[in-house]
């Protein structure tokens, strides 16, 4: 029964007293008391569980709109030798020095940062080259022109366990609970604008693993790394998701 059907049985019980009138009112006067104590504790809890209730529809749907929860990743460029972030993922101006026929903007699909001159960059996690563009030059006797883009380049393909958390509530009692479920995932980053290059399509990299120095050749204005991160469907996907900058500690 809820508190509205309560509400109005007690509204009737009261015409019923003032119908009966006489000595009978004393008395039904003490059950109404007893009555509308129950009704204001019912009232409350009511009122307690609903407003409990829409916390956790609102909790719910927090949790929807949330992103998967990602293992936080090594930053590519060695700490020591990092200064700063330069660029983020989204829309920029093309600098001048690099497009000569007027103003630009073009989607900037990884982010870029500067670090010391030859700063050292770094395997994010454990895994496998996958390919491997050497700097422009001679190689071996061979003449190579490197990647036009990101010039020197690595790309190295990771595997990682990502935790998403379902938006279903099991109310139990007082408490949410949301299951976590667990899986692999690949990832694939692309390192570019190295000076050199010290690993091989095949070779398998630890975190921390120096793969490379910071350059600037291919597509580039001057010496920074520049870092792109694609799931295994060849989608951009935010590198900050993936991995913290060590100056927002």
């Amino acid at each position: 029964m809820n508190w509205e059907t309560k509400f109005w049985l007690l509204a009737l019980s009261t015409y019923m007293i003032l119908i009966l009138g006489g000595a009978q009112i004393e008395e039904r006067l003490l059950i109404l008391n007893s009555k509308v104590s129950i009704l204001e504790q019912d009232i409350t809890t009511e009122k307690e569980t609903q407003i409990y209730l829409q916390q956790a529809l609102t909790h719910m749907v927090q949790i929807r709109k949330r992103r998967d929860i990602y293992p936080m990743l090594l930053w590519p460029m060695h700490v020591d030798d990092y200064k700063h972030m330069t660029s983020y993922v989204g829309l920029r101006d093309v600098p001048k020095e690099i497009y000569l026929g007027g103003s630009l903007t073009r989607v900037h699909t990884g982010i870029d940062m500067i670090g010391v001159k030859k700063a050292r960059i770094v395997s994010i996690g454990y895994g496998k080259v996958v390919d491997h563009c050497l700097t422009p030059g001679w190689h071996n006797g061979k003449l190579y022109s490197g990647d036009p883009v990101f010039g020197a380049r690595i790309d190295i393909e990771y595997k990682i366990w990502v935790y998403k958390y379902t938006p279903e509530i099991i109310h139990t009692g007082r408490v949410i609970e949301f299951k976590r479920i667990k899986y692999l995932t690949t990832i694939l980053v692309t390192y570019g604008h190295m000076s050199e290059t010290s690993v091989h399509i095949g070779d398998w990299v630890i975190p921390g693993q120096e793969i490379g120095k910071q350059g600037s050749t291919g597509f580039s204005t001057g010496p920074h790394l520049h870092v792109e991160v694609f799931n295994e469907k060849g989608d951009v996907l935010q590198p900050l998701n993936y991995m913290k900058d060590p100056n927002d500690a």
